[in-house]
């Protein structure tokens, strides 16, 4: 698990405690486990290519094996999610820096190709028919999941052919995580001026300080962020959105949807999507 490691000291008093979380520092080296994302990425690359001895064969297979691609591909899940949520959060500590946007971009090209390998068996899955699907799923070896293959099986309509499916996971590395990225970039560069600050704070942190149970300090707060947003953003001439209006309407859900940035196929497995 991720921890947090922080030198300021709790207080139960509302009004004076630290609400942005200002000295709060990730300690993101505990998802490598003393490997390299190179690693990471190398043991889902080997996990993958055993996946893949499956293709043709979901629907007929005992339960033993069934078991087994299970736990790879529960494995392939976690290695890929260690390996984009470290460079992912790397790079939300310093979206600047050059090194870490590639790593993430590196990683998450990786990861696709990746995906993309095994999505042939969530596929075959939901196309097996009702008495093997309940007969499988009626056994508690398969418990640990029981939830994802359900799911499968109910969004199975939903579901596009292998083709189309790896079509919209490629595209997602230059499509949705892209202008999450920017996002990022753009709103980790905006600084917010607060009068009794003799530095400017970051974007997040100003926001932070709108849950003040002191309305004075809510009401600096708006200004400030308000203020800060006010400029807009540089994207060029051809740009007639007001990026105020996108950070206003979208700073919330960006932070609350999960794998944002991380809901790229670096760290979930794109044939779960349903589409109606």
């Amino acid at each position: 698990m991720m921890s947090t490691e922080t030198d300021s000291t709790d207080t139960l008093d509302p009004a004076t405690r630290d609400l942005t979380a200002a000295d709060v520092a990730w300690n993101i080296e505990t998802l490598l486990d003393d490997d390299s994302v190179d690693d990471i990425i190398a043991r889902a690359d080997a996990v993958a290519d055993e996946i893949t001895e499956y293709r043709g064969r979901v629907g007929e297979l005992e339960l033993a094996d069934f078991v087994t691609l299970q736990q790879q591909q529960a494995e392939l899940g976690s290695l890929l999610s260690r390996a984009g949520h470290y460079v992912m959060l790397a790079f939300s500590e310093n979206t600047a820096d050059p090194a870490r946007g590639a790593a993430l971009q590196r990683v998450q090209e990786q990861s696709t190709a990746i995906a993309t390998k095994t999505m042939f068996a969530d596929l075959e899955w939901a196309a097996v028919s009702d008495e093997y699907a309940d007969a499988m799923l009626a056994n508690d070896e398969l418990a640990f999941a029981r939830h994802h293959l359900e799911t499968l099986r109910a969004n199975r309509e939903h579901l596009l052919s292998e083709a189309e499916e790896t079509i919209l996971a490629e595209k997602s590395v230059t499509g949705q995580s892209a202008w999450v990225r920017l996002f990022d970039e753009l709103t980790s560069a905006i600084e917010v001026r607060l009068p009794d600050q003799e530095q400017p704070v970051g974007l997040e942190q100003g926001l932070s300080m709108l849950s003040s149970p002191d309305r004075s300090v809510r009401s600096t707060a708006a200004a400030a962020v308000s203020m800060a947003l006010e400029p807009g953003c540089a994207l060029g001439p051809t740009s007639t959105t007001p990026f105020s209006l996108i950070a206003r309407s979208t700073i919330g859900s960006a932070r609350s949807t999960p794998g944002s940035p991380l809901a790229t196929s670096a760290t979930r497995r794109p044939t779960n999507r349903s589409r109606r």
